[in-house]
């Protein structure tokens, strides 16, 4: 089906949007993203450093990535698996 197809299915409707702050975007597709991979049981640091960074780099993307990126990816992975050390320990909540 081509797109003019496809227009013809549809009613046209005009709609009016405001304009939202991108931040808040962001904010919802991470969440979305992040509670999908929580529901496909991907591993709690990978999650936690999604949430941090806002991206995920993959053995074929790690070369897109620039060098600051992939240090603030490891640097999250890090300071999840120390938050984890500490629950264990009993220091933390």
């Amino acid at each position: 089906m081509t797109r003019a197809e496809v227009r013809g299915c549809r009613p046209r409707r005009r709609v009016r949007r405001g304009r939202v702050d991108a931040s808040l975007r962001q904010d919802f597709s991470t969440d979305t993203i992040a509670d999908a991979m929580v529901m496909a049981q991907v591993d709690p640091a990978l999650i936690y450093a999604f949430r941090k960074t806002g991206f995920m780099p993959t053995a074929d993307t790690l070369d897109l990535f620039s060098e600051a990126d992939r240090q603030a990816w490891e640097a999250a992975i890090e300071e999840y698996e120390v938050q984890q050390l500490v629950r264990v320990a009993g220091g933390g909540a």
